[in-house]
């Protein structure tokens, strides 16, 4: 199992302690491109989505609700491209 399959199978696991670098890890991982604006929040876009995840990078740890976002964003992908 790779790296970052671990890393998404602990983000399904427990969406609530998910720190930011871990997050943004796997969005890459599977495709998405990270667009950083000025500040705390990060913009996530996939070439096959017409989504666009905004994410607020807090420390410790990502809010829940926006990492079910991005779960669902990946579930959307289609199965090649995970």
């Amino acid at each position: 199992m790779a790296t970052s399959d671990k890393r998404l199978a602990r983000i399904r696991q427990n969406p609530k302690a998910v720190s930011p670098q871990d997050l943004a890890a796997v969005l890459t991982a599977c495709g998405f491109q990270e667009r950083h604006g000025g500040g705390s929040h990060h913009t996530f876009a996939h070439p096959l989505l017409a989504e666009v995840l905004t994410i607020p990078f807090q420390r410790p740890f990502v809010k829940a609700v926006y990492v079910r976002q991005a779960l669902q964003a990946i579930d959307a992908l289609p199965e090649e491209e995970e």
